[in-house]
């Protein structure tokens, strides 16, 4: 492993809550190379988008924070990259899926559905039956951070609501030049920071029409390729975001 490094950007930033908080929520985007896990985490759950990706050093991070809080699985489609990580992970912790899916799972998956109702701050803003490939779910966390899985730009165009307070986007497949459209990021009004995560040596993500549209956008493009694992420390009053390097 690499020497380790954090580098800490605060913004001024007030989050549409409707009351002041007692206590930060931590967001996590995970450095698992290729593929998709973020985490937000409270002080009693750990609710976890995709659970996939190359670096399965990744898994015993997560155990340490989320082993003692109630962990819920949101999947936004089934691609390998975006759920490889959930028969290890659940072995370590109790682990439950957000809804249903009717496409099944891999058979060492045996998850139980959650009860959705103590989880106000996700809000599913696109969904299909994972009937094509990349197809799926696409969540609203906070109002603050819009995660779209590998949705095509056919299929984000379809994602509902309002979008102009979202701050930061986990980019669209790995920023593929399929997805992250102009229409949907022109929505994006108030965007502070695009997350990419994915591994641009390996397999040439973000391509550079995706980068070239961001740049045009003056939103700076932050990628776990280059910087680790990202931590955004949020509370009522302002998002504070961290870049913890934690590499094989």
């Amino acid at each position: 492993m690499s020497s380790k490094h954090i580098a800490c950007i605060t913004f001024s930033l007030l989050l549409p809550f409707p009351t002041a908080l007692d206590f930060s929520y931590l967001f996590i985007v995970w450095n698992v190379g290729q593929g998709a896990w973020s985490t937000l985490i409270d002080n009693n759950y750990c609710i976890h988008v995709d659970m996939g990706g190359e670096f399965y050093q990744v898994v015993k991070m997560a155990q340490r924070y989320c082993v003692s809080k109630k962990n819920v699985l949101l999947l936004t489609h089934l691609d390998r990259d975006h759920r490889n990580f959930i028969p290890n992970m659940q072995k370590r912790i109790a682990l439950c899926l957000f809804e249903k899916t009717t496409y099944p799972l891999d058979k060492r998956i045996t998850l139980t559905n959650c009860n959705q109702s103590h989880l106000p701050w996700i809000k599913r803003v696109f969904t299909s039956h994972f009937k094509v490939q990349n197809e799926g779910h696409a969540f609203l966390l906070f109002n603050t951070f819009l995660i779209t899985g590998d949705l095509p730009a056919v299929l984000e165009n379809k994602i509902s609501g309002s979008l102009d307070k979202i701050r930061f986007l986990l980019v669209g497949h790995h920023g593929s030049k399929t997805s992250s459209s102009l229409s949907l990021l022109h929505r994006l009004t108030n965007l502070e920071s695009a997350i990419v995560s994915a591994r641009k040596h390996k397999y040439g993500h973000p391509h550079f029409i995706t980068q070239k549209k961001f740049r045009d956008l003056n939103v700076p493009l932050v990628d776990t390729e280059t910087y680790g694992t990202l931590v955004f420390d949020i509370s009522s009053y302002y998002t504070q975001w961290a870049v913890k390097e934690e590499r094989p």
